[in-house]
Formats: C-alpha cells, sequence, structure tokens
C-alpha cells in the first residue's frame, strides 16, 4: 500500500457529511469505490463507512462492515433493505478497496461487491431499484444516529453507472481519475491514494 495520509475516525464523533446534489443522487446503476483499513482493538459492532442515507428509511446506497467479518453494500428502495455480504477476514491495520455496484435489470437489481480489485460477493438479484433521495453522505457512520467507524478511509469515489469489472481493477491500481467517465463525485480524504 503506498497510502501517504487518509482521513481516520475516532469510532465516537468524528464524521463528514456532504450535502444532497445532484451529482450524489444515482437511482438505478451506480459504482461506489474506497479505501478502508480497520484499526486493531476497535469496539465490536456495525460500523459505518460510506452511504447516502437518514436514520431510518429509504436510502440510495451505503457500505457498512461489522468487526465480526461482514461487509454490507447495498440500498433501500422504500420497502427492503436489499444488501450483499462479503464475509472474509479483514486483517486490522491492512488496507483494503473496496468497490459496489448497482446495475438495474428491468424492476431488479443486480448487487455485487468486490474488493481490492476482485469480486468478492455477488452477484445477487433483488427486487427493486436504488432511489434519489435528500440525504446527506455520511462519512465515517452508518447514519446520523450512529454506528461510527474506527476506521481510516481514502479517495471515495462515485459513478453514475456500472463499471467493468476491468475498469474497477485500474481504479483499484491506479485510482478513480483513470476512469472518468460517469464519475460523479470524488473526494481524496487528505492526501495520496492507497494504489498497491
Amino acid at each position: 500500500c503506498g497510502c501517504l495520509m487518509a482521513r481516520d475516525f475516532n469510532g465516537s464523533s468524528t464524521v463528514i457529511e456532504v450535502p444532497d446534489s445532484a451529482s450524489l443522487d444515482v437511482p438505478n446503476n451506480l459504482t461506489l469505490a474506497f479505501w478502508f483499513k480497520r484499526p486493531s482493538g476497535e469496539s465490536a459492532g456495525w460500523k459505518g463507512l460510506v452511504g447516502k442515507r437518514p436514520t431510518s428509511g429509504n436510502h440510495n446506497y451505503a457500505v457498512n462492515y461489522h468487526t465480526a467479518g461482514n461487509v454490507q453494500f447495498g440500498y433501500n428502495d422504500g420497502s427492503h433493505k436489499n444488501i450483499t455480504d462479503a464475509t472474509s477476514n479483514w486483517t486490522a491495520d491492512v488496507w483494503n478497496h473496496l468497490c459496489g455496484t448497482a446495475t438495474q435489470v428491468s424492476t431488479t437489481t443486480d448487487l455485487r461487491l468486490y474488493r481490492n480489485g476482485t469480486l468478492a460477493a455477488g452477484p445477487t438479484n433483488f427486487a427493486g431499484n436504488p432511489l434519489a433521495d435528500t440525504n446527506t453522505v455520511q462519512i465515517g457512520r452508518s447514519h446520523p444516529a450512529g454506528e461510527y467507524t474506527d476506521s481510516s478511509i481514502a479517495e471515495i469515489a462515485l459513478w453514475n453507472r456500472v463499471l467493468s469489472a476491468d475498469e474497477i481493477k485500474t481504479v483499484y491500481r491506479f485510482g478513480p481519475m483513470r476512469v472518468p467517465s460517469g464519475l460523479k463525485f470524488y473526494m481524496p480524504l487528505i492526501g495520496a491514494s492507497p494504489e498497491p
């Protein structure tokens, strides 16, 4: 990992909130990618990483993880919380690149989750589609009511299209700016990308 700097979160109060905007509302087809590193000795439970969601109800997209090893990527279309899990050994103090894709297929959505450029979970197909909303983007916690992360996070990127497997590998190896088509949001979070 070539990470020089990233944003560290304290697990209790630090959070970045990005106001709602048209560029952050990505219904139907989307790709969300970022780097994260979980610390050793973190408190047990669910932790929010990046998501556009309120305390409850609809949300456009979200990535959370549990200290037991589950990483979840999904959305809420108004009636169901549709999530795909990757259960792995997420070693503490090691950078990992996460990339979730949501593909609209008629009235259903195909979810996939990639870890370090490789498919880790999915494809899983759910009824319904991600919906645009007016929520802020929460970075460092699940929602305004809590589930704060102790992790470090870097280089968040959001596309309004589904990246191919080859494009996801390019983002993992060289960063989001190498795949500019459809890139709607990019936040490096202080410093350089933790490129492999």
